[in-house]
């Protein structure tokens, strides 16, 4: 299945292998588009997977309902 994410390996925070919590924070590199990934950091998804997530549970269940 093609989502449109460039990066799907590491996160958009820090180094995007180990951080999470603390680790990403204000003062944390991130890329400059966090569309583009998956994951913000190495375990929570971005904004972006959560918004593919909502757009393709809601066609899903509007096809389960006209069925």
């Amino acid at each position: 299945m093609k989502t449109g994410f460039k990066e799907t390996k590491k996160g958009c925070c820090g180094t995007g292998y180990l951080e999470t919590s603390f680790m990403c924070n204000v003062i944390s590199k991130t890329s400059p588009n966090h569309s583009d990934h998956l994951f913000w950091d190495s375990i929570h998804p971005s904004e972006a997977a959560y918004k593919y997530l909502g757009n393709f549970d809601d066609a899903q269940i509007r096809g389960w309902v006209k069925a």
